[in-house]
């Protein structure tokens, strides 16, 4: 086929004769003549000029421009408000409507450019079809850079480099790596300012779902939070709520799941769970868990049908508590308000290290108390009148 420009790009002095052109003459004479008599005019053939103001159809060719210019090749202005360029698939094509390509490899530029001044979008993709599950917009790389990239050089600007609404019942924002074998995330987000690398919130206090929602079939967490930093004190995580429910909930719906809801493990030399009901006790101690409170208990644990609290030690006391100004403990029961489990011996205790102040019952039900520490200390009897 002939390049389509040919005839078009001015290549020097005409070598055409003085005939040949008084026979293009008469040929543009009759050719008038013809459309004037059909109603055709020359924008109905498929080679020939482009004709401006018409409706043009190249049939099954191509029309293609070429220019050395800078800046653009083609330039489209329409200061009413259509658009400048329009392409689509006449109705019955299944080609895109606009392709925009770069085969030079070395080049930098977009393949597709949109800029405004206005208050529109320099882009805008839309779906018309309610029954298309397709997306308005598709990114693809087969390089190492990424699909889609956006950015605010605009250092004052408040709004987010990304945005993402849905009037639907779907996310406004998902993110899927569909690689079995890949270690990276769906989603990634770091920030090199003061602000949070990811935020989220709810603004209809109807809605009772989390402001974030991780889940996972796989043998991780649903929801991992690292504060990388050794140098700081931050959180790993960080919950609070200005309502009436709780910061942090931890719900374990398997019940063949032995394993606690929530877990907490250091290797520093802090506790591995601190909670505070009010202000400070003034009181410190390093502990798996640690409670303390101004006003109100440290730490409570209930039950309706076992122990309130479970304490047990290899070789330290069970339960350890002092009081400053008070008793170092406070025990009432519909039982007994103290049980002291006996021994398996009958007597006093003769091995072993005890401390004055130990109290011990022998499996016949005699109390001792030792009231000299030493191994095995010295031991009185406890003599009792029956009631």
């Amino acid at each position: 086929m002939d390049d389509p420009r040919n005839g078009h790009e001015a290549a020097g002095p005409d070598p055409t004769t003085r005939r040949k052109v008084l026979g293009g003459v008469v040929a543009g004479l009759a050719a008038a003549a013809v459309a004037a008599t059909t109603g055709s005019t020359p924008a109905d053939a498929t080679t020939g000029p482009l004709q401006m103001g018409a409706s043009n159809d190249a049939g099954t060719d191509a029309t293609t421009l070429k220019s050395t210019q800078t800046i653009v090749t083609f330039g489209a202005s329409n200061t009413s408000s259509g658009s400048a360029v329009s392409g689509d698939d006449g109705g019955t094509g299944t080609g895109s409507g606009v392709v925009g390509r770069l085969n030079n490899a070395s080049n930098s530029k977009p393949a597709v450019l949109g800029t405004t001044v206005g208050t529109g979008h320099a882009v805008q993709a839309s779906v018309l079809s309610s029954s298309s599950t397709t997306s308005a917009l598709f990114a693809n790389t087969v390089g190492t850079g990424y699909a889609v990239f956006a950015n605010i050089t605009n250092t004052s600007s408040g709004t987010s480099a990304v945005f993402g609404s849905t009037s639907g019942t779907g996310p406004g924002v998902q993110a899927y790596n569909s690689n079995p074998s890949s270690t990276g995330s769906a989603v990634y987000s770091q920030t090199d300012g003061l602000g949070a690398a990811v935020e989220a919130q709810i603004t209809n206090p109807k809605n009772n779902f989390p402001g974030v929602n991780g889940t996972t079939k796989g043998t991780g967490a649903g929801v991992v939070a690292i504060a990388a930093s050794t140098t700081t004190s931050a959180s790993g995580l960080s919950a609070a709520s200005n309502g009436l429910g709780r910061a942090v909930l931890a719900n374990n719906f398997n019940t063949a799941n032995a394993n606690p809801a929530v877990a907490a493990v250091t290797v520093g030399t802090g506790p591995a769970v601190y909670g505070q009901a009010g202000g400070r006790s003034g009181f410190f101690g390093v502990a798996g868990t640690v409670g303390e409170s101004s006003s109100s208990y440290g730490a409570c644990g209930f039950s309706s049908r076992s122990a309130g609290m479970r304490a047990a030690s290899a070789s330290a006391e069970g339960i350890k508590a002092t009081s400053t100004s008070s008793v170092g403990g406070s025990f009432g029961g519909g039982r007994a308000a103290l049980n002291l489990v006996p021994t398996g011996s009958t007597g006093r205790p003769t091995s072993g290290a005890h401390s004055a102040g130990d109290l011990v019952v022998d499996k016949t039900g005699s109390l001792f108390l030792c009231t000299v520490s030493g191994t095995p200390g010295t031991w009185v009897k406890i003599t009792v009148t029956p009631a």
